[in-house]
């Protein structure tokens, strides 16, 4: 937190001050209650009202003149020196640092020296305030959905940020943007008051500041105009939110999968484009420390040429028995959680956190965990789609699906393989809610890519290793650098982002690079429902010559939601 306190002399000069409400000749300004949690100390620097002779800007905070030296001293705030001379700024870390106070080391003048020995009772009229009560006063802010406890956000913050999808992993997105120290929450939006009341205390306890709330987005749109929405609703919203959010006028994060079908995800390319905005998809694997490296060590043909690729996610799991339908608890608007797509009976199997294996609303294991790791494969092969496709699966361990007006099952398939053919290459997605991986030592998640020099597991939890064909060769490792919860790493995607809208360029999980990827794993369930292998044009974004197959590239919506016109 940078909390800034400019008092009404130190304005005389009219300089360009540009932070929030503090405008020059206003009226001295009290700092806020509590400003400080118990768990954080500060640096404390004084800038004095004499000192600005110079009227150059001083680039630290972007609006003080460099000042002319002024002696250190301890503990400033106790030690009688004068708020009404001087410009206070408490620059606020997230880890404790030691309390001093950052000057020159040169001698004050006489006249300086005067303002030192100001009395007490100065000081406690000014600012009503000294450091014990300043400290004592102060509460410890935490944020239970963020990795560390992060403090109260900057007053300063840039942006007017909105959440579109208050759940567990859009508040894992909201509380990066918060530490960012750039961004305000001004917004939140969710059709299940359950998750939403709760989000916005988490919000306030941690900024100090109330998010309005909304039921629908695009009345948050339209009041709100956010410069930045985040998009964290399930699968099936995400074109409809993303196109609106970018017609308003904001830069985007939005979730992967970014698109149900494929012609939703062209849609989606498409008003970015049109509008000018920044989108950026949440596949922050592009940006983990060891994906990266990883990514060069293949680059640079360390494990050789690469022939064959295999991307998987197994699991444990059994047969499944269907869950008794039940009325949609109060606060949950289930009509329009459903939107654009079918209209179920309510069953928490769905709602929260399951609609993933319901094809109504997502697509399975593989339009899931599956976007990650077939986005890792065309990233560092340098690819944008592959040739042709095939895929079987089914549910032999998990059984047929039921949905009735009793109760439902999921009925996504419990295990699939996906072939990819590209030019130089065969890649192979796999995935088993069933035996786990007990036979790898590897991970159980992530790439394998085989090459002429060894094996090469690109992996979450445990990073990367190399085993290499040689004998006597060692194996090559390097650990994962990730965030807590949940092991990811949204904020160095977050920080892309906001480095791309100030320099309006395209973000390194740009909107059309993930709209090849999620298009990978759309395929993939394509060919499954076809039960047939789809030769991929990926210039034109069509199935060749194969009619029934370009038809499930969009779907019907339900009235009265319309399907985005590519």
């Amino acid at each position: 937190m940078n909390l800034n306190i400019y008092i009404q002399k130190d304005y005389e000069n009219k300089l360009n001050w540009t932070l929030g409400e503090n405008k020059p000749n206003s009226n001295p300004i009290k700092p806020k209650t509590n400003p400080i949690p118990k768990i954080a100390k500060m640096n404390l620097n004084i800038y004095y009202k004499k000192d600005y002779s110079n009227n150059t800007a001083n680039r630290r905070i972007q609006n003080k003149p460099n000042s002319k030296p002024i002696q250190t001293q301890t503990n400033p705030i106790c030690r009688g020196l004068a708020p009404d001379e001087a410009v206070f700024s408490f620059d606020l870390l997230a880890r404790p640092v030691i309390l001093k106070c950052e000057h020159s080391a040169a001698s004050p003048t006489n006249e300086k020296r005067t303002h030192l020995n100001n009395s007490r009772q100065e000081r406690k009229h000014i600012m009503s305030i000294d450091r014990r009560t300043f400290l004592k006063g102060s509460v410890a802010a935490s944020l239970t959905f963020a990795a560390p406890n992060i403090l109260m956000a900057d007053r300063a913050a840039k942006y007017r940020t909105a959440l579109i999808g208050s759940g567990w992993w859009g508040m894992n997105i909201a509380s990066e943007a918060i530490q960012s120290g750039q961004c305000n929450m001004v917004a939140m939006c969710d059709v299940d008051s359950n998750q939403l009341d709760p989000a916005v205390k988490r919000v306030e306890k941690l900024t100090g500041r109330t998010p309005k709330k909304y039921k629908d987005y695009r009345e948050l749109l339209e009041k709100e105009k956010p410069d930045i929405a985040i998009v964290a609703t399930s699968d099936h919203w995400h074109p409809l939110i993303t196109i609106a959010a970018v017609k308003a006028g904001a830069d985007v994060y939005v979730e992967k999968p970014i698109s149900h079908t494929i012609h939703e995800g062209l849609a989606m390319v498409n008003a970015a484009r049109e509008t000018g905005r920044v989108v950026q998809v949440g596949t922050h694997r592009r940006i983990s420390p060891h994906n990266v490296s990883g990514m060069k060590f293949l680059r640079e043909g360390r494990a050789g040429k690469i022939g064959m690729i295999r991307a998987f996610v197994l699991y444990g799991g059994g047969p499944e028995e269907p869950r008794k339908n039940v009325e949609p608890p109060e606060g949950l608007d289930w009509d329009m959680w459903c939107g654009p797509a079918p209209l179920r009976p309510f069953n928490t199997k769905i709602h929260p956190r399951g609609f993933r294996q319901f094809l109504d609303y997502g697509n399975g294991t593989l339009g899931d965990w599956g976007v990650h790791w077939v986005d890792q494969i065309l990233w560092i092969m340098e690819e944008k789609w592959p040739k042709t496709v095939y895929s079987a699966g089914g549910r032999p361990i998990k059984g047929p699906p039921v949905n009735d007006e009793r109760g439902q099952t999921t009925d996504a398939p419990d295990h699939q393989l996906a072939t990819y053919e590209f030019e130089d290459f065969t890649a192979c997605w796999e995935h088993r809610q069933f035996a786990g991986n007990p036979a790898e030592k590897a991970e159980n998640v992530g790439c394998y890519f085989y090459g002429t020099k060894g094996t090469f597991h690109m992996g979450w939890q445990r990073g990367w290793t190399f085993y290499p064909i040689g004998r006597g060769q060692k194996e090559i490792h390097e650990e994962p650098q990730l965030n807590q919860p949940d092991s990811q790493n949204i904020k160095e995607l977050w920080a892309d982002l906001l480095k791309c809208i100030k320099s309006r360029s395209r973000p390194v999980c740009d909107i059309e690079l993930i709209h090849r990827s999620t298009n990978m794993s759309l395929l993939g369930m394509l060919s499954l429902k076809l039960g047939r292998s789809v030769k991929w044009d990926g210039e034109k974004e069509e199935v060749v010559g194969d009619y029934e197959a370009n038809k499930l590239l969009r779907r019907k919506y339900r009235k009265p939601w319309i399907y985005p016109q590519v």
